[in-house]
């Protein structure tokens, strides 16, 4: 069993095998295709956001690249393999504010309809651990559980109305889940179809992505 924003999903395991058999496109060209220089956006990277429906367009594009460019110092400090589990809102400085801080670069001075969803699709693909796909379905289901989180942390960080990273991870270091996302991936590993046996190398958040899709 896996909870997920208070709900518990009990079978884990179909869900994920359903998700890889339907959309078996989007783990071979969004998931599993090597990601290149982890610091380097490219159009290339862009264009492969298509693929989960970022409806991204060739302007918001190529501002993307562009940004991303001018904020080279930003990346360096946000390690390839970082884990949203490991960026503790209380600690000041540290990852959750170095993520933080390039997530705001491209959201702070983005055009008018580049949504949170389409910059989050494009993060996530060159940080796989750390940037959740904040899309309309993740993000109606922690709603209520962004706005706990936010309620409880915001003596700490003034302003903030809706907490998605920190609900989210609540749920990656629930030792329920962790056990249960340890047996999945054992589960999948072992499956008989090869696709769903490589779906057991996506990281943590992109399962528990899987299991909140409809």
């Amino acid at each position: 069993m896996i909870v997920i924003a208070c709900a518990a999903e009990p079978d884990p395991l179909r869900r994920v095998v359903d998700y890889v058999k339907q959309r078996g496109r989007t783990i071979r060209q969004y998931d599993l295709t090597g990601e290149g220089d982890p610091d380097l956006l490219t159009l290339e990277d862009v264009v492969r956001t298509r693929i989960i429906r970022s409806r991204i367009s060739n302007e918001e594009r190529d501002w993307l690249v562009a940004r991303a460019a001018e904020g080279q110092e930003l990346w360096s400090v946000v390690a390839p393999d970082a884990r949203l589990a490991d960026a503790d809102p209380a600690e000041v400085g540290l990852l959750y504010d170095r993520a933080l801080a390039l997530f705001k670069h491209f959201h702070d001075q983005r055009p008018s309809g580049l949504a949170t969803g389409k910059i989050s699709k494009v993060l996530h693909l060159k940080r796989r651990g750390l940037f959740p796909i904040l899309d309309s379905q993740l993000a109606d289901r922690y709603r209520r559980k962004a706005a706990d989180c936010a309620r409880r942390h915001r003596a700490d960080r003034p302003g903030l109305r809706l907490a998605y990273w920190i609900a989210i991870r609540g749920d990656l270091v629930d030792p329920t889940n962790v056990a249960g996302l340890w047996r999945l991936r054992e589960d999948l590993a072992s499956h008989q179809d090869e696709l769903v046996r490589r779906a057991a190398h996506l990281t943590d958040l992109r399962l528990l992505d899987i299991l909140t899709w409809r």
